[in-house]
C-alpha cells in the first residue's frame, strides 16, 4: 500500500539513490509511513531520533519506536520465519535497541538465521563466540572468520586483522594482521583503511611507513570515516610524522 511506497521513497531520499539526497524529506516520509503502521519505517525513525539525523536527538522517542518495531518484528517472525528478520531481531537484542541488551536471546535468533544460511548472522555469532570462555566455540569462530576472509568478506578480513593486532586475544600475529587489513582495505572497508593507517604510523611496528600510513588514513577520511579525519587532522596540526 501507500505506507510501503512512502517507506521506499524515504529510502531513496535517505541514501540519495536516483534522487538528490534529502535527509529531512526521508524523515518526513518515514514518519508518515510509520504512522500508517509500517514497522520498518518505525525502525528507521528509531535510528534517526537516536542519532539526531533529519531531526533533533530524542532518546525517549527513539526507544519507543525501537520497542514498537521489535515487538512487530518478533510477531512477524513467529508467523513466518525469515532469516533477514531473524538477524535484525538478534541485532536489536545484541545492541539493546528497544530492549535491554540480551546476548542469549540474540544467539537464539542468530542460530535460526544461520540455519537459513544468513552470512550476517554467522558473522555476528562468530564475533560473540570469539570472546567466549568456551575454547571450542572460540576455535570454531576463528575458523569461520578465516573461511569468510578467504571468501573476500571484507568485514571478516577487517575484524580478524584487527584481532591479530590486539595482544589481548591470545592470537597476536602482526604479519597476518597487516595482510588481512590490506585485503579489507583493497575491498574498500574504511575501518580497515583507518586501522591499517594507524598501524603503519606506529613507530614500534616493523611495518612503520609514514607515506603508506598517511595514504591509508586519507582513503578512510575520503570515505567520511570521522576517526580517520580526526587522526589525520591531528597529525597535520602537530607535524607528528615529520
Amino acid at each position: 500500500g501507500y505506507q510501503l511506497a512512502e517507506y521506499s521513497l524515504g529510502n531513496l531520499y535517505y541514501y540519495g539513490n536516483g534522487v538528490d539526497k534529502n535527509i529531512n524529506e526521508a524523515f518526513n516520509l518515514y514518519k508518515s509511513s510509520a504512522n500508517k503502521g509500517n514497522v520498518y519505517a518505525m525502525f528507521e525513525l528509531g535510528k534517526m531520533y537516536e542519532k539526531g539525523v533529519g531531526t533533533s536527538i530524542d532518546l525517549e522517542l527513539s526507544n519507543k519506536k525501537y520497542k514498537e518495531a521489535l515487538k512487530s518484528f518478533v510477531a512477524s517472525e513467529d508467523k513466518r520465519p525469515d532469516d533477514n528478520l531473524q538477524y535484525r531481531i538478534a541485532k536489536m537484542f545484541y545492541d539493546g535497541k528497544g530492549t535491554e541488551t540480551n546476548v542469549e536471546k540474540a544467539i537464539v535468533y542468530l542460530k535460526k538465521a544461520i540455519e537459513l544460511k544468513n552470512e550476517n548472522a554467522q558473522y555476528l555469532l562468530a564475533k560473540i563466540n570469539l570472546v567466549s570462555e568456551n575454547k571450542e566455540e572460540k576455535e570454531e569462530s576463528l575458523n569461520w572468520f578465516k573461511a569468510a576472509a578467504d571468501s573476500e568478506n571484507e568485514r571478516a578480513q577487517y575484524y580478524l586483522g584487527k584481532l591479530y593486532l590486539d595482544k589481548d586475544y591470545g592470537i597476536y600475529n602482526e604479519d597476518e594482521g597487516i595482510r588481512l587489513l590490506k585485503m579489507a582495505s583493497g575491498n574498500n572497508n574504511s575501518f580497515a583503511q583507518f586501522t591499517l593507517g594507524k598501524s603503519l604510523l606506529d613507530k614500534e611496528s616493523k611495518y612503520f611507513d609514514v607515506e603508506q600510513g598517511t595514504s591509508y588514513l586519507t582513503l578512510a577520511a575520503d570515505s567520511e570515516n570521522e576517526f580517520a579525519q580526526y587522526t589525520l587532522g591531528k597529525a597535520y596540526l602537530t607535524d607528528e610524522y615529520e
